[in-house]
C-alpha cells in the first residue's frame, strides 16, 4: 500500500469515527436545555459571548497599565465558556456536524463561516506576531504585561474566531427543538 492510499484510508477512516461520535453526541445533547431552545434565548448567549469577549478585549488592555483588572479574567472567560457551551448544546453541535448531516444550504453557509474564521484567525496571528515584534523592539520597563496582553489577544482572538460557525448557524438556524416537540 502506497503512502498517499494509506493517508486516504486512515482519513477516512477518521471521518467515519468523527461521524459517527458527532452523531451519539448530538442524539444526547437534544435532550439538553430544553428551555434554553427559543430564538430570544439563543439571541442571548450570542449577546453574553459577544460583551463577554469585549470585557476579555478591555481586560487586555487594562492589564497593562493597571495590573489588579487582570482579575476581571476570571469572570468573563466563564461567561464565554458557559455562553459558548450552551449555544452549541441548543444547536446540537450542527455547527461541527458531518456533511452527510447537514443539507446543501447548511453546508453552504457553515462553509461561508468557516472560511471567514480561518481568515480572521490568520489576521488575528499575525496582528499579535506584529505586536509581540513593535513591543520587544521598543523594549518596556514591564515588558511581561505586554506578552501577557498578546498572549490574551491571541486567545481572544481564537475565541472569537472558533465562534463565527456557531454564531452563523445559530443566528441563521436558530435552536434545534427537543426530539419530543
Amino acid at each position: 500500500m502506497s503512502t498517499d492510499n494509506a493517508v486516504a484510508t486512515w482519513a477516512e477512516r477518521r471521518t467515519e469515527r468523527k461521524a459517527e461520535r458527532w452523531a451519539a453526541r448530538a442524539e444526547d445533547m437534544s435532550t439538553r436545555l430544553p428551555t434554553w431552545r427559543t430564538e430570544r434565548r439563543v439571541r442571548l448567549l450570542i449577546r453574553i459571548y459577544c460583551w463577554s469577549l469585549v470585557a476579555g478585549l478591555a481586560t487586555a488592555v487594562t492589564q497593562v497599565f493597571w495590573t489588579p483588572a487582570l482579575f476581571a479574567w476570571v469572570p468573563f472567560t466563564l461567561a464565554l465558556c458557559v455562553s459558548w457551551t450552551m449555544l452549541r448544546t441548543v444547536i446540537n453541535t450542527r455547527d461541527a456536524a458531518p456533511e452527510t448531516e447537514l443539507d446543501e444550504y447548511e453546508s453552504r453557509i457553515l462553509r461561508t463561516w468557516q472560511v471567514a474564521a480561518y481568515g480572521w484567525t490568520t489576521a488575528i496571528l499575525f496582528t499579535v506576531s506584529m505586536f509581540m515584534i513593535f513591543v520587544a523592539v521598543i523594549a518596556p520597563d514591564s515588558l511581561d504585561r505586554w506578552v501577557y496582553t498578546a498572549g490574551l489577544l491571541c486567545v481572544l482572538g481564537m475565541l472569537s474566531a472558533t465562534a463565527v460557525p456557531t454564531i452563523a448557524y445559530a443566528t441563521t438556524f436558530g435552536p434545534v427543538p427537543p426530539p419530543n416537540n
